[in-house]
């Protein structure tokens, strides 16, 4: 943390923020940390909160300890002719777009996850850090997709997706178990879902609550940390930041709109069939 500060803040003169992926209330050493580091603590900012799967249970009691309708999905899933391809290779991420476009296509949600981005970032990872890749196959039908990324004693299900076909089969409960049960080989203590928000993607959080089941616990983020010491990189990074928010309301406004009137134009076609 001292050597970022250094380098970037005193260094370069830059605005700097970081957000740790570090669970608060288990300890309070790195909040005094970043805060001795010269780091302030955004008391406004609202802390992301994420649920934490404990690997520690035996597979068996892990089954157990899914929410009971997840367990019956995945024991549907489990019956039907599924591949599960594994690896790190650029043509499973490439497997993966493939299916997460055809969601965003079905969903139509506001995306802000660069998965083209990530892309390239697995690219030019040497091996042993890339991310784990997992995409299940029905009757050489994509299903379902997970992007894993494990350090220290934690993964963390970065990215996933699941096609129209794949929806009917389950296929996501299939592949977020194989992620599972890959990290509990690999002597990992903990799986962090990456963020919930029961309001705005109440669908999601459903099906994470259910995954999680009483195998773990609702937890938030230390929150975001800021050190900066160039009034101009302090009002730069502002005036991005106001830009950022307003282009995403924007985006968002403009969906909402765009689907709104698509539904409007299917409800016009079903009735001008019954007339």
């Amino acid at each position: 943390v001292q050597a970022l500060r250094n380098e970037y803040v005193s260094g370069r003169r830059l605005f700097l923020r970081v957000l740790p992926k570090i669970i608060k209330g288990d300890t309070d050493k790195f909040t005094s940390t970043l805060i001795n580091e010269g780091f302030k603590w955004r008391s406004k900012v609202i802390v992301d909160r994420t649920l934490l799967v404990d690997l520690s249970p035996s597979i068996e009691n892990l089954r157990k300890g899914l929410n009971r309708k997840w367990r019956n999905h995945l024991s549907c899933a489990e019956k039907n002719d599924l591949e599960i391809l594994e690896g790190n290779s650029t043509e499973l991420y490439d497997m993966f777009i493939s299916i997460y476009r055809e969601m965003h296509k079905r969903k139509k949600f506001v995306t802000h996850t660069g998965i083209y981005e990530h892309r390239l970032i697995q690219k030019d990872l040497p091996d042993d850090f890339k991310m784990k890749i997992m995409v299940c196959k029905s009757n050489g039908k994509l299903c379902s997709s997970c992007i894993c990324s494990a350090m220290g004693d934690t993964g963390y299900l970065v990215l996933g997706a699941t096609s129209n076909f794949g929806r009917t089969i389950n296929a996501s409960y299939a592949v977020n178990w194989k992620i599972l049960e890959w990290l509990r080989k690999g002597n990992y203590r903990w799986l962090d879902l990456c963020g919930i928000n029961p309001i705005k993607n109440p669908g999601v959080y459903s099906f994470k609550v259910g995954f999680t089941g009483r195998n773990g616990k609702d937890v938030q983020y230390l929150g975001q940390f800021d050190a900066v010491e160039n009034l101009i990189s302090f009002l730069f990074v502002k005036c991005i930041v106001l830009m950022r928010l307003s282009y995403r309301k924007t985006k968002e406004k403009l969906s909402e709109i765009l689907y709104s009137n698509i539904k409007d134009i299917r409800n016009f076609r079903s009735i001008s069939k019954l007339l």
